[in-house]
Parts: C-alpha cells; structure tokens; sequence
C-alpha cells in the first residue's frame, strides 16, 4: 500500500513539473448532489461580463425603431416559418418600467399576431435619451415584472417551449441594472415547467416567488423562498389557490417617477418622467419593427431546454 501511494504521489508531482508554467494541473475531489428535490438549484453569484459592442437609440423627437433580428432559432421556438410569401410581422411590446438615479430600465418583449418571440430589456444611464440593451434577448421569452432594492435586482420571465410550456427564469443584477445573469429556477435535467406568477423582495437577500405550475386539476400554486439573493430557492408552501405574499408594511413608499404609455394615434410606447408633478415624454419606441421574410440561424438547433 505505501509502495502504491509513493508511486502515485511520484506521478502526480512528474506532472505538475511537466506542465507550462501559469497552466499547472489542477485537481478536484467531485461530490454528489446535495440539493433535495424540494429546492430549487444553487447557482454561483452572477458574474459582472464586460459589455459587448452594442447599438446604441438615441431619441430625438421621433419613435426609435429597435434592431430587428429575424434569427432562425426564435421563429422555430415559437412554432413559426418565414419567407417572402408569408412574412412575420413584428411589433414591440413594453410592460413595465423603474429606475435608480438617472438609470431608467423598461422591460417587454417582441411578438406577431399569434406568438412571443423573444424578450427585451432596455436602459438608459443619461435620464431617458440613449439607450441601449443590456442582455441578450431570451428566444420565445417574454418579461413580466422588474423590481430594484438598492444595487440588487430581479426581472422575472418565462420562454415558451414548441409544446406551448412555459419555462420560468429571472434577469439577475448586482450591479444597479449595468448587466444582467439569466438564472433558471430548475437544474436542467428537471422537467418542469410553470409560469412566474409574483416576485418579491422585501430585502436585497429575501424574497418570495410563486410558480403556477397550470395543473389542470389539484394543487397548481407553489410559494418558495430565496435567502441568498435569488440564487436557490426553498419550496414553502403548495397549494390550490394562489398564495399571498406577505409583503413589509413600510412608511409612505416614495412616488413612482416613470411611466410607459401606449401612444395608439403614433403606434409607440412612450417613456415618461414625473417632472414639477406632470409628466414629461423623454423618449418613444416604435410598436412596428418590420416584418422577417427570410431567418438565418447562428447555430446548429435544437428545440428543447436552454443548457
């Protein structure tokens, strides 16, 4: 036995001494799952990723018009073919909007008559005028709800499978919205699936999400809980009915400063500020992107989960 062990630590140091110096042999002991089928899948602290070369919308008195993608994966996720003899129209869809000092962030997705085709989430850092997307758009997803509780923030979606499913999932920052991480509630080995019915954070590591799994009959609601930011999740409760949140009683919550209204006599969504009590447009988004008569696919796809 000792003879074993002197041979195998003789190897292992022949290889480190072989190896360039700065990429060294490193070793890890695995370990076996430790998450129950309870809670939801730890995921590390969103990284902060440098920022690609984005485009930029400055507003300038007319609705801006978003960069049309017509890629392959989008449309086939969504149960949709183009061409030129049945093009897909396509229109922008704005939900909902929040800001933090002068940085404004609108959330919403891209859709035709009959299907979502991708999410989209917008900021400005300069007040409204410039603007850029922070994230890339999720194919089939759609955002629901942003909330912001001081540097931390959590915008909740779900992408629809060609099964007409839905897989739930949260825009994660850490950083006062510069950059976001996409966190999937479940591993990707689970089949599961359900949409975000609420999200809630009473505290930048506390709060509360509710799933409606759409069970035809039986329980359909479950409530879990995040300690940690949003990175895991523990089941609480499981129900037939939706569950409440019980949310901080707190002092007069201050004024919300931005709005979106839908401008139907221009067909945009316009960005408004509360500005000496009356609002003020900043900027527009045109709901008319364009139509994709042809898509170009970036990758060899495969219709299913995300990895």
């Amino acid at each position: 036995m000792n003879r074993s062990r002197k041979l195998i630590a003789s190897w292992v140091l022949a290889l480190a001494a072989t190896a360039p110096l700065g990429a060294q042999a490193t070793f890890e002991i695995p370990t076996g799952p430790t998450v129950g089928t309870d809670v939801f899948r730890p995921q590390p602290p969103p990284e902060e990723p440098e920022e690609d070369k984005v485009t930029e919308l400055v507003y300038e008195g007319e609705p801006l018009q978003m960069p049309l993608q017509c890629r392959a994966e989008a449309f086939l996720r969504a149960g949709l073919v183009c061409s030129e003899q049945a093009p897909c129209d396509l229109f922008l869809e704005l939900v909902d909007i929040t800001s933090i000092g002068d940085r404004v962030l609108v959330i919403g997705n891209i859709h035709t008559s009959s299907a979502t085709i991708a999410s989209v989430l917008l900021r400005s850092d300069d007040g409204g005028k410039t603007w850029i997307e922070p994230a890339g758009r999720v194919d089939a997803g759609g955002l629901e709800t942003i909330q912001l509780l001081e540097n931390q923030g959590w915008i909740a979606g779900q992408q629809t499978t060609q099964d007409h499913a839905f897989i739930p999932f949260l825009l994660v920052t850490t950083n006062g919205g510069a950059n976001w991480v996409r966190r999937p509630f479940w591993s990707g080995d689970d089949e599961r699936y359900g949409a975000v019915a609420e999200v809630y954070f009473d505290e930048p590591q506390h709060g509360f999400v509710i799933i409606d799994r759409m069970a035809t009959e039986g329980d359909s609601y479950e409530l879990y809980e995040s300690m940690n930011g949003g990175l895991s999740w523990s089941i609480r409760q499981i129900s037939e009915e939706m569950p409440t949140i019980k949310r901080r009683i707190t002092a007069a919550e201050p004024p919300r400063l931005w709005r979106l209204n839908e401008n139907r006599g221009e067909a945009s969504f316009d960005v408004e500020r509360l500005v000496d009590g009356e609002w003020t447009k900043t900027s527009a988004f045109a709901e008319d992107l364009g139509a994709c008569d042809t898509v170009e696919a970036e990758k060899p796809f495969h219709v299913g989960r995300e990895p």
